[in-house]
């Protein structure tokens, strides 16, 4: 699982809040059970002001049934703050420059997902002798 996550740097972030349901593609880091996606703001942001409990799906492109792969996660998303120096190591994952960040004319905001539980579709998984559906609970 971990490997999949590592391998992949897209995923779709879902937020919702009342009758408001928003899912942004975007690009993220993955390291220890959390997803840290680097942004500027948007609808999301309204979203998560009223309900932490995020789904991100990562995934290949469909190249057949015998080929699926796809994890559906449930996580809970907090925002970082700026000046913290989980930020600026955050920043150091992705390969960016603290100084150049935040001489930005925009905010640029890290969201932290700490993961709760993925529904790994894997085909790869029938070879091994398993159900092709995993199910893991991260641990709090």
């Amino acid at each position: 699982m971990e490997e999949f996550l590592n391998c992949h740097s897209t995923c779709t972030l879902s937020t919702a809040s009342n009758k408001r349901v928003r899912g942004t593609p975007i690009e993220y880091n993955y390291k220890n059970n959390y997803i840290y996606l680097l942004t500027e703001g948007g609808e999301k942001f309204c979203n998560l002001l009223k309900n932490c409990s995020v789904s991100v799906s990562v995934y290949d492109n469909f190249q057949g049934m015998g080929k699926l792969a796809g994890m559906q996660i449930q996580g809970e998303a907090f925002l970082i703050d700026e000046k913290s120096r989980e930020y600026k190591d955050v920043l150091n994952l992705r390969g960016i420059n603290y100084e150049n960040i935040i001489k930005l004319p925009i905010t640029m905001n890290i969201i932290k997902i700490k993961l709760l539980k993925a529904e790994f579709i894997y085909s790869k998984f029938k070879s091994l002798g398993y159900d092709s559906k995993q199910i893991y609970y991260f641990t709090r």
